[in-house]
């Protein structure tokens, strides 16, 4: 395997990790179960202390 293959198999692979990563912090974000948790930390900065 020549070095310039080597590099562009990496090159792809972090591109592909990248992508996944993206996706899931999307959909960890937008999962119904962490809304309720989502606007309680929200509305930290309007309670009063």
């Amino acid at each position: 395997m020549e070095l310039k293959t080597l590099y562009e198999v990496l090159r792809s692979s972090w591109t592909i990790i990248g992508i996944v990563t993206f996706l899931a912090v999307v959909a960890w974000a937008f999962w119904p179960a962490n809304k309720a948790e989502f606007e309680k930390r929200a509305r930290i900065p309007f309670d009063e202390r």
